[in-house]
């Protein structure tokens, strides 16, 4: 009860700046990914061929720098927490000069207690709590990295059990305040700095009863923990396996000899361990037919169906799918011609036919277009061919997707056409 209320006084005086903290480390985050992202939308309506690539590429990068600039904000948060004289000002600048500081040691923290929680939980748990001040040590005493875990450690250690207590008890108030329906959230927004002078009083409590403390960090110990840390890593995993082995025994190595069959997808073929097998006694046997053969005709042998190059041939009309009709479609020695139905829109180009696939595929390489820009660039398309109805789909020239089906959609266009 003593922490809450003096959290609450420290946090009444100081809720402008450090909630202020907090909100412009989530813009410190936006403002990058909006930027890239943006950008790289841009670039790829120039280029729409390689659109993926350029939104990739922007939103990566800006995502990446976000997370930087948001951890620069945050550092700036418990800074001014630490120091309560800081001002907005004041923190960002002591938060940004130590910024890589604290995405050092935030990165040495969520490995260890996470290798921990990997190792069935409990250890995490006692890591989290063990470690949980080093942030504060890095903003008021300036050790970093494993030297600002170790000190955080030597604080709580005797003490382990209380700081977990009060630690539970701020954990549990979070998550039921975070539980409340459509205000949950703005209070959440509120609790985070209170969370922050709550912790960070533990801290200052705990170094005036040890006083000044000196710890061991040796480059053995370094290693030792981050040896922990990777242990977790390694061990859910294989513990994962060992409990199918051992629940799964027979299925478990049938999957892991048709590993390669599962990988390659169709054609696959398995190959079923002698124990799944139906043993001899347990199949019954066939009845033997005792009708009398009937000597049967031979089958004349029939014509060799026309390839779909040929089928194709000759002259198409109907209608683009959710559009006009008045489409023509002419198909001759290897070329197409598409016209709309008022002329305005032509393109030309060689055909490349693949008939082995399902869907079947026919290829365009423009070469005549009434947009200039699809000169030179292929159409990937898809068609169905039945009789003398052809149904095709094709993608914008340049578009390297493919369309899965005959349905029409924002990256594709469909028509029906009937010979004639």
């Amino acid at each position: 009860g003593t922490l809450f209320s003096r959290s609450w006084e420290i946090y009444k005086s100081r809720a402008g700046t450090l909630i202020a903290l907090y909100v412009l480390s989530f813009i410190f985050m936006a403002l990058p990914l909006g930027i890239f992202a943006g950008g790289g939308f841009l670039l790829s309506m120039k280029s729409p061929e390689s659109a993926g690539l350029m939104l990739s590429i922007g939103g990566a990068l800006g995502g990446l720098i976000g997370i930087i600039a948001m951890s620069g904000g945050l550092a700036a948060l418990i800074c001014a927490v630490v120091d309560e004289s800081l001002g907005i000002r004041d923190a960002l600048g002591k938060g940004f000069t130590r910024l890589w500081s604290f995405i050092w040691l935030w990165s040495l923290l969520v490995f260890i207690v996470t290798g921990g929680f990997l190792l069935f939980v409990i250890p995490g748990i006692i890591f989290a709590v063990w470690f949980i001040l080093a942030q504060f040590v890095l903003a008021e005493e300036d050790d970093r990295g494993m030297n600002a875990l170790f000190k955080s450690k030597e604080y709580v250690s005797t003490y382990w059990m209380d700081v977990f207590v009060r630690l539970f008890v701020i954990w549990l108030v979070s998550t039921l305040i975070v539980m409340v329906p459509i205000i949950g959230a703005v209070l959440s927004l509120l609790l985070v700095p209170f969370t922050m002078i709550y912790t960070c009083l533990i801290y200052k409590d705990l170094k005036a009863i040890k006083g000044i403390t000196i710890c061991s960090t040796t480059v053995g110990r370094k290693f030792k923990w981050l040896f922990v840390g990777t242990l977790g890593y390694v061990a859910m995993p294989v513990a994962v396996v060992a409990i199918l082995a051992a629940l799964t025994p027979v299925s478990l190595p049938f999957l892991l000899d048709n590993s390669m069959a599962l990988l390659k997808g169709g054609g696959m073929e398995f190959t079923v361990p002698q124990e799944m097998m139906p043993q001899e006694a347990d199949i019954p046997p066939e009845p033997v037919p005792q009708e009398q053969e009937v000597a049967k005709a031979p089958t004349p042998p029939q014509a060799a169906e026309p390839p779909d190059t040929e089928k194709l041939q000759g002259r198409w009309r109907g209608r683009q799918m959710g559009g006009d009709y008045g489409w023509a479609l002419d198909i001759s020695k290897g070329a197409l011609t598409l016209k709309g139905p008022d002329g305005s829109e032509v393109y030309s180009g060689a055909i490349i036919v693949n008939e082995s696939t399902d869907p079947r595929q026919l290829d365009i390489i423009i070469s005549k277009a009434s947009i200039s820009q699809y000169v030179g660039k292929t159409a990937s398309s898809i068609y169905m061919l039945e009789g003398n109805r052809l149904t095709l789909c094709g993608s914008e020239p340049g578009e390297p997707i493919r369309p899965a089906s005959f349905t029409p959609d924002k990256l594709s266009v469909c028509f029906e056409m009937s010979r004639g």
